[in-house]
């Protein structure tokens, strides 16, 4: 049923409609269209109706001698604003009646900057009436700003990681406004660091730091616009939008929005986008990226120029599977004498029609005759479509309930099928169906429902909740002194027990996180307070004997399939997903209560409404399942599965894609790499390439190290920059070998020296230990014959990233392939243990590091990205809260980027304990590990898995290796229940 609903999906190449927001039609385009069309003449006669009752300027007027011409006078000069506007708007709007009557239809459509107000005429979100009156009150409120005297802006093809390091050491009011293509970007700011900027590019290309053919251009432009110097316009925008009417967009066409590189169809966050337009950049590589991830193949501008699509095929250049087209030459009502544009538009007119489908508008414009293929419904849309399918990477993300269960049952103890000399299975992560009937209506919980997030998504809930009777909360770290938090809480907890929390902060207005400022204030207000509101929660439940009658939820924007298909919108909200997975674990084994904890995913294309639905019939299910039977005999719950009263604590991820309810499952997979695997088919990735530069973080110690050099041994990089948190010393041969004499005869003079100094022996000597492992893996790369450069580097500090790159750039290095293995060293602790600096300390390390190299490095020829995580990051563990929370944050931070470069490979191996290597085997850890009966994968093993998986191409973006039995834990042989 699954592969049906699939296959339905509907165009497999979809069609993108792309409008412009510059630029004049032909001249007298429209009086010449009128007199050759009939058709045509009519639609021009509506839209002159429209603006002559809003009193703006008409298309077409009759001059001295009867005749028609166009009224927008001047238009090629482009003196007349509001016009030249109108004009455009108009000319994008025929195009598209016109395409339309041939059948070519778009999935998805977009706009560059004043182009949105096109693309949602074309979306059906506003009537053309509603975008020029729009257009009229958006040009009288930027007519009021004239700054060209004090503002500007420069185009020039520098990168834009060079662009940040000289706006650096400007220190000025330097904006990118505007991301056109790989070899153009546009920069706004005050006039006099421009003047600065200019002369930095022009001395760095005479110095060698940037290339000799790096220009920078002033442009005429009245002001900044598209950066944050145009924030005085929104509130005079906002209220001059407020009386346009907007509806949702038509369902089978996506809306990508601008200011946010997202899928919107909530009218309200529409218009508060269009206000947003004005200070935020125009992203256009970052919209035709997430097009093509969304499965566009076919882009089409939509109107009188040719730009659009040129800014596209630079962007594309290394896809082979796209096609682009432009109506500039082929403009409504003209003859199509080009073969190739005819037969592109035969080919999409087919699609919609049926193959036999006579293309009938390639010489009158009319519509096409009736037939019978067009008495069809012109496109069928499954429940699943707006999610790819045609990458490998991300076919087959569903999974039916049989074949799991099929695959889940051990059989004698052991997985259904195994390589017998391996430990560790192999899982890749999937959705099965998982239904929920719930009457929302009868829910009546205990006490307040706790909302973390001020925001639109919030105040959805509050007003939700209400009309049922329901006493809501909603408290922010922007609103709330964390001194006295817990004092906050407490007062609440007097007047009604908190018995719900529902963690929203991924809904806030600002999520960015992608430079060290934005990524400290997400991490502040969406990771570090949620984590202490939950803390204290329990806390406070655990003094009144009453954990059992939580419940939490978190509101998650990972695209609906956690991030399975790219569309990971907020990466941060991953550390919220992993804490709830640790405390999932951690409340049943300490508290000896089943405690529900959900996370609750939606695509970006949902309205608020009906995520505030869902996440309510999540919280009463779950609380009429669970908080009664809390309260009974605690062996006799613990004897029972849940599933056999009707409740499934196994349930932890769902997601809502188009309304159905998804439930994620960790399916082992045992094949050979390329064995006939649907991730392996003819669009997998191609193999990685032999030879280049990678860099290696972790200090190429323990499992970082033994999978580095296993990759190495196969494709043999030319050089690796080995990374590590501080300086290390190279040891000579004699002391590599941990049994010989020399060593022996160190250690003897290490302790001598140590009572002597009353320094402590286990520190020092751990500190040659380190120098002796790393030098034995320099070794070993080196007799690979590549070159290896060690560099020490403070992975929580972004500067000393950015240096890092900085210098690596200036020697011209360009890196490849990057293998991430940093962690921070130490054992977590339960949440009422664990403190605030801690957690910030494994974030830092963990996730800043890794958010700085992917920004500065997005400008080099990356191919594979490998991050290490840990089988908690997708399970949970007792006592592992802030380690669970920064791997799991890891895996929604690499999804992200491979929607947001999706010719890249990006990934995070969850690894079960090792032997011999890494922290699991510690002594302080390694005795747990024992105790609990783990098994542990040797390095050999481990090594293997790692190299296999980028033979088959890197299709997975968190593959699983851990021993079944400690598998077995999180997922049970009967696991598929409501």
């Amino acid at each position: 049923m699954i592969k049906s609903a699939l296959n339905r999906i509907s165009p497999a190449r979809k069609i993108a409609f792309l409008f412009h927001g510059q630029g004049f039609p032909q001249e007298e385009m429209f009086s010449q269209l009128a007199a050759k069309n009939p058709s045509i003449a009519e639609k021009i006669a509506q839209i002159d109706a429209i603006l002559q009752r809003l009193q703006l300027p008409t298309l077409i007027e009759t001059d001295s001698e009867n005749r028609l011409t166009d009224s927008a006078n001047n238009l090629s000069s482009g003196k007349n604003g509001l016009r030249t506007q109108i004009a455009l708007l108009a000319a994008a709007i025929l195009t598209t009646s016109q395409l339309e009557e041939w059948g070519i239809v778009p999935d998805l459509v977009f706009g560059y900057s004043y182009g949105e107000y096109s693309a949602l005429v074309a979306s059906g979100a506003w009537s053309f009436e509603t975008a020029a009156k729009a257009t009229a009150k958006r040009y009288e409120v930027l007519a009021q700003i004239n700054d060209s005297a004090a503002t500007g802006a420069i185009l020039t093809n520098a990168g834009e990681t060079a662009l940040r390091r000289l706006f650096d050491e400007i220190n000025g009011e330097l904006f990118v406004s505007h991301r056109n293509a790989p070899d153009q970007t546009i920069i706004a700011g005050k006039k006099d660091d421009l003047k600065k900027l200019k002369n930095r590019i022009e001395q760095n290309c005479k110095d060698g730091t940037l290339p000799v053919s790096t220009i920078a251009i002033f442009l005429p432009v009245s002001a900044a616009l598209h950066s944050p110097l145009m924030k005085n316009v929104c509130p005079l925008l906002e209220n001059a939008l407020s009386e346009c009417e907007l509806q949702p967009p038509d369902s089978r066409r996506l809306f990508l929005s601008g200011a946010t590189t997202r899928f919107t169809s909530d009218p309200d966050a529409i218009r508060e986008n269009l206000v947003k337009q004005t200070i935020k950049p125009v992203d256009f590589m970052g919209m035709i990226l997430k097009a093509y991830q969304t499965g566009c193949r076919e882009f089409i501008e939509v109107g009188p120029k040719k730009v659009l699509i040129n800014f596209a095929k630079k962007i594309l250049a290394d896809k082979n599977d796209v096609q682009f087209f432009a109506c500039k030459e082929n403009i409504v009502g003209k003859n199509i004498e080009n073969n190739d544009s005819r037969r592109f538009l035969q080919q999409l007119s087919a699609r919609r029609f049926g193959k036999n489908h006579r293309f009938a508008g390639v010489t009158t414009g009319t519509p096409p005759p009736a037939c019978q293929d067009c008495a069809k419904s012109t496109r069928e849309i499954s429940k699943f479509s707006g999610l790819k399918k045609e990458s490998a990477r991300n076919c087959d993300w569903l999974i039916s309930a049989d074949d799991f269960c099929r695959l889940n049952r051990s059989e004698n103890g052991k997985p259904p099928v195994v390589q017998p000399e391996d430990v560790a299975s192999r899982f890749v992560l999937r959705m099965t169906q998982s239904p929920l009937t719930i009457n929302v209506n009868t829910f009546q919980p205990q006490g307040y429902v706790l909302l973390i997030g001020e925001n639109e998504l919030a105040k959805t809930m509050q007003s939700r909740l209400s009309a049922m009777g329901i006493d809501a909360i909603a408290i922010s770290a922007e609103k709330t002194n964390l001194e006295t938090l817990s004092e906050t809480l407490r007062s609440y907890w007097r007047q009604k027990p908190i018995g719900h929390v529902v963690c929203l902060t991924s809904y806030d207005e600002d999520t960015d996180a992608r430079t060290e400022v934005s990524y400290q204030k997400r991490l502040r207000d969406a990771v570090l307070f949620p984590i202490e509101v939950c803390r204290e929660i329990i806390l406070i439940a655990r003094d009144n004997k009453s954990v059992g009658r939580l419940t939490f939820l978190h509101a998650a924007r990972f695209g609906g399939t956690y991030g399975l298909t790219g569309d990971v919108a907020v990466p941060d909200g991953g550390a919220i997903a992993g804490l709830f997975k640790a405390l999932n674990d951690e409340l049943r084994v300490r508290d000896k209560v089943y405690v529900p904890l959900r996370i609750v995913d939606h695509a970006e294309n949902v309205l608020h409404d009906e995520i505030a639905e869902h996440l309510l019939a999540e919280m009463a299910a779950d609380f009429q399942a669970v908080s009664e039977r809390n309260f009974e005999d605690a062996e006799t719950i613990f004897n029972q599965p849940p599933t056999s009263w009707g409740w499934n604590p196994y349930n932890l991820e769902i997601g809502y894609v188009n309304g159905e309810r998804l439930a994620t499952r960790s399916v082992p997979v045992t094949k050979t790499p390329r064995q006939n695997s649907a991730e392996n088919s003819e669009s997998a990735l191609r193999e990685i390439s032999v030879g280049g530069t990678w860099i290696l973080v972790g200090g190429l110690r323990g499992i970082t190290g033994e999978c580095a050099f296993g990759l190495a041994q196969k494709y043999r990089p030319k050089k690796v920059i080995l990374v590590g948190s501080s300086p290390f010393q190279i040891l000579p041969p004699e002391l590599l070998d941990v049994n010989s004499p020399e060593v022996a005869a160190k250690k003897r003079a290490t302790v001598s020296e140590c009572v002597k100094t009353k320094r402590n022996f286990s520190k020092v000597w751990s500190q040659f230990t380190r120098d002796q492992e790393m030098s034995r893996n320099f070794k070993r790369f080196q007799e690979l014959g590549c070159a290896a450069e060690y560099r020490a580097c403070d992975m929580r500090k972004w500067r000393d990233v950015a240096n890092l790159i900085a210098l690596l750039e200036t020697r011209g290095e360009k890196i490849a392939g990057v293998i991430n293995g940093a962690m921070l060293n130490t054992a977590d602790v339960a949440i009422d243990k664990a403190k605030r600096q801690e957690y910030q300390a494994g974030f830092d390390t963990k996730i800043l590091g890794a958010t700085a190299l992917l920004e500065l490095l997005s400008e080099h020829p990356l191919e594979f990205y490998a991050g290490f995580g840990s089988v908690s990051g997708r399970f949970g563990g007792n006592g592992q809260t802030g380690y669970t929370a920064s791997n799991d944050y890891l895996v929604k931070l690499l999804s992200y980027y491979r929607g947001k470069f999706p010719q890249r490979r990006f990934v995070c191996f969850e690894w079960g304990a090792w032997s011999e290597v890494g922290i699991s085997w510690r002594p302080d850890i390694r005795g747990i590990h024992l105790a609990a009966g783990t098994i542990f994968i040797s390095p050999k093993e481990g090594t293997r898995h790692f190299v296999e998986e980028f033979e088959r191409g890197l299709p997975e973006l968190e593959p699983l290796f851990v021993a079944w039995k400690y598998y077995k834990r999180f997922q049970p042989d009967v696991i598929h229940a409501k």
